[in-house]
C-alpha cells in the first residue's frame, strides 16, 4: 500500500507551528477549567449557609464543649478519688490504733502503722501513702524512705511553694482535712515537677496527717481516652466522622483509618488520608474554616469529594474537625461546573477548525504553484 504523501516541505513549519499552538491552547484551556472546579468546590466548602458546612461546624464545636467539659472534670475527679483513699489509710490507722491501744506502747503502735500503710499502691502505681507530724517531720515517704526522720517545713516546689507548711494549713482549718495544690516529679522521672493534689486528714491520737496525691495530668489522660472513645462514636451522615490531632501533629482520631492513630502526620507517606489530615490541620491552624478534598468512602471504595470543618481546640491544645462526603447537592453543583466545561472547550474547538482551514488553504495555494 502506497504512504501517504508528505506535507510539502515549505509548509511543514507553519504545519508545525499551528499544531504547538493548539496544544498550547488546549494545556492552558485544562489548566485554567481545573482551577475553577478547585475554586468554586472550595467555595462551597467555606460558604456559611451551606447545610453540610452548616452540620460539620455544629460537630466540630459540639466536640469542642465535650473536650472542654471532660478538662473541667478532671480535678473534680481527682479531688475524690485521692479524698477516697485518703480517708481508707486513715480509716486502715484508726483500726489499728483501736485495736493495740492499752496492749503495746504507743511507739510500736505508730510503727504499725506505718508499716501498715507503706506497701499499698494505687493510681496504676502512681499513687502512695504519706504521713507527717504536726512540726512537718516526715513520718512515712515510701518513695523516697530516706527521708523519713527528716524536717520538710522547707522543702519547696518548683514555684516557691511549701508543700508542708501547705498540708498544715489544710488540715488545721474546719473538718481537719483538706486539699492542697502543688508540683512534685513524677515516678522515673527527675528533671520537672507536674502538678499535683494531695488530700490530707489529721490522725488525732498520734498528732499526725495522713494523705495521698495524684498528678492533674494523669486523670486528664484517662478522662481524654474516653473523651476519644465518645468522639470515635458520633458517626455524621455520608459517611462522615470527626477527626482529632494533638498539638505535636500525632493522629489521635481517625476512624475511617484507626490504623494511623498515633502516628504523627509528617511520618504519613503520601495518601488520600495523608492529604485529608495536612488540609484539616492547615485550616485549623490558619484560624478555623472549611475546606475540601478528595477520598474514597470507606464502605463503596469510590473517590467522593469530601468537605471538612476545622479549629484549634484551646483546652487540650489539639485540633478538632468534622469530615463528610459530599452529597447530593454537591455532585449537582459538581455537574453544572462540568457543563460550564462547554466554554472552556468551545475555544479550543474553534481554534482547531481555524487551524485546520488555515492548513488547507496552505496546501491549495502550494498545489497550485506546483501546477
Amino acid at each position: 500500500m502506497a504512504e501517504a504523501p508528505a506535507p510539502p516541505r515549505n509548509i511543514r513549519v507553519p504545519l508545525l507551528a499551528l499544531v504547538l499552538l493548539v496544544c498550547a491552547q488546549a494545556t492552558w484551556l485544562i489548566g485554567e477549567f481545573g482551577a475553577e472546579r478547585s475554586a468554586s468546590l472550595q467555595r462551597q466548602a467555606m460558604a456559611p449557609g451551606n447545610e453540610l458546612t452548616t452540620l460539620l461546624r455544629h460537630e466540630t464545636e459540639s466536640a469542642q464543649r465535650h473536650l472542654a467539659i471532660v478538662q473541667s472534670q478532671a480535678e473534680v475527679v481527682l479531688k475524690e478519688r485521692v479524698r477516697q483513699r485518703a480517708d481508707e489509710a486513715v480509716a486502715i490507722a484508726q483500726a489499728i490504733h483501736d485495736q493495740a491501744a492499752g496492749t503495746m506502747p504507743q511507739a510500736a503502735i505508730k510503727a504499725l502503722v506505718r508499716e501498715a500503710l507503706r506497701s499499698p499502691r494505687f493510681f496504676s502505681g502512681r499513687g502512695y501513702y504519706f504521713i507527717d507530724d504536726m512540726d512537718g517531720n516526715c513520718i512515712l515517704l515510701p518513695t523516697v524512705p530516706r527521708l523519713e526522720g527528716t524536717s520538710l517545713m522547707n522543702n519547696r516546689d518548683d514555684a516557691g511553694r511549701y508543700i508542708m507548711r501547705e498540708l498544715i494549713r489544710a488540715v488545721s482549718g474546719p473538718g481537719d482535712a483538706g486539699y492542697v495544690r502543688y508540683s512534685w516529679y513524677p515516678p522515673n522521672v527527675t528533671d520537672r515537677m507536674d502538678d499535683k493534689v494531695a488530700y490530707a486528714r489529721q490522725f488525732k491520737p498520734f498528732g499526725w496527717l495522713i494523705g495521698t496525691g495524684d498528678y492533674v495530668s494523669a486523670v486528664e489522660d484517662g478522662l481524654k481516652a474516653d473523651a476519644l472513645e465518645r468522639l470515635r462514636a458520633v458517626r455524621l451522615s455520608r459517611a462522615g466522622h470527626l477527626v482529632v490531632l494533638d498539638q505535636n501533629g500525632v493522629i489521635k482520631l481517625f476512624p475511617d483509618a484507626p490504623n494511623l492513630e498515633g502516628t504523627r502526620l509528617e511520618n504519613l507517606t503520601d495518601g488520600a488520608e495523608a492529604t485529608a489530615l495536612r488540609a484539616i490541620r492547615a485550616i485549623a491552624v490558619s484560624g478555623g474554616g472549611g475546606t475540601s478534598f478528595t477520598m474514597a468512602v470507606s464502605d463503596t471504595g469510590r473517590q467522593q469529594t469530601w468537605f471538612a470543618w476545622a479549629q484549634s481546640e484551646p483546652t487540650f491544645n489539639w485540633v478538632v474537625g468534622a469530615m463528610a462526603a459530599a452529597g447530593e447537592e454537591t455532585e449537582v453543583a459538581e455537574s453544572g461546573l462540568w457543563r460550564s466545561l462547554g466554554r472552556f472547550v468551545l475555544p479550543l474547538v474553534m481554534l482547531v477548525v481555524v487551524a485546520v482551514w488555515i492548513m488547507i488553504i496552505l496546501s491549495d495555494r502550494q498545489r497550485e504553484k506546483q501546477t
